[in-house]
Order: C-alpha cells, then sequence, then structure tokens
C-alpha cells in the first residue's frame, strides 16, 4: 500500500486498484484496466472486524505459518497456508489438505491421513489433540 492506494493481483481473478479509506476502514475501487463504460467495473470492500488472536498466531503475518508436530514416531513439520484455501502441507506425509479455524479449535482435513482436532493455546502458542 502506497499512502492510501491498494493494489491486488489475484492472478486469473483480475488486477484490481482501490483506495482506502482510515476512517471506517473500507475499500472502493475498479479492475485494471478502469472502464468507466463498463457498470460491472467496480469493487467494494467494508471492514467487519479485526482477526482474533487465535487467528493472528496461526496466520502469522498473512502468509501462515511453519508448526513442528510431534507424534508417537517422531516430529515433522507442517505449514498452515493463508492462501485462499486454507491449505495445509506437510512434505514428509503429503495430500490434498486444507485447515479450519472455529475460536481456538483448528481443525485439519489431511486426506488420506485423516482429520485432525486440535486446541490452541492462546498464551503458550501451542496445540495440542489428535
Amino acid at each position: 500500500m502506497v499512502e492510501n492506494a491498494v493494489e491486488i493481483d489475484w492472478g486469473r481473478f483480475g488486477k484490481y486498484e482501490m483506495e482506502f479509506n482510515p476512517a471506517d476502514r473500507s475499500m472502493i475501487g475498479n479492475e485494471v484496466p478502469k472502464d468507466d463504460t463498463n457498470g460491472r467495473n467496480w469493487r467494494r470492500a467494508k471492514f467487519l472486524q479485526n482477526i482474533s488472536d487465535a487467528e493472528r498466531i496461526v496466520l502469522g503475518d498473512g502468509g501462515g505459518t511453519e508448526w513442528e508436530f510431534e507424534w508417537k514416531e517422531g516430529k515433522f513439520l507442517v505449514m498452515f497456508q493463508a492462501d485462499g484455501y486454507n491449505s495445509f502441507v506437510c512434505n514428509d506425509f503429503p495430500a490434498r489438505a486444507h485447515w479450519n479455524l472455529e475460536g481456538t479449535e483448528v481443525a485439519i482435513h489431511w486426506g488420506g491421513c485423516g482429520n485432525y482436532k486440535l486446541s490452541l493455546d492462546l498464551e503458550s502458542k501451542v496445540m495440542e489433540g489428535g
């Protein structure tokens, strides 16, 4: 963001120019290139709420986070991605997988590896469950 101008590149979904309004944290703009003759070439974004402490822990600075998981047979790294699909990635146990968060409960849908529910402790920033 430069001053109050926001440029968004959503790949195959288009590029957009938005103007951020700090007073109500909304944005208004258009797809690039701007076409005033096209009545559908506009976009608006309305601020709804701040992200929760749990979301902040799992999302990190916005791109997602990496965690060390542990089970009876050892430890391995996993990634919670903030990619629009909530992809869950583990190079040691690859599968088409995603995650979701409700309150402080993290659900992992790990394809052939199963489904898991983890409780996130906001103070220690540790997840436990199975």
